[in-house]
């Protein structure tokens, strides 16, 4: 399931609980725990993406394929790399 699945699908249960509610305090007490623990989850999501986003910038970066610098042969950093980068964000992530 997408991120942005996940973020619906949370709103929508968020949504339910709330029209579930009909003035009694311990309901209310209740939906503000789950909004408490949705407003977590979406923020880690959104933390996990912005790691992920990150790490496909130097894949995305059209310099880190340069192999020649005004005739001087270079390594690209991409090939540097060897996908350590996007390992690192993948376990970041789990």
């Amino acid at each position: 399931m997408s991120n942005r699945a996940k973020i619906t699908k949370h709103a929508n249960e968020m949504v339910r609980i709330a029209l579930e509610c009909d003035g009694d305090p311990d309901e209310n007490i209740s939906f503000t725990g789950e909004e408490s623990r949705f407003r977590g989850a979406i923020h880690a999501m959104e933390e996990k993406i912005e790691i992920l986003s990150n790490a496909l910038q130097i894949y995305a970066d059209e310099r880190s394929y340069v192999t020649d610098i005004k005739g001087i042969k270079i390594e690209a950093t991409v090939m540097q790399d060897q996908g350590e980068v996007a390992r690192k964000a993948l376990n970041e992530t789990k």
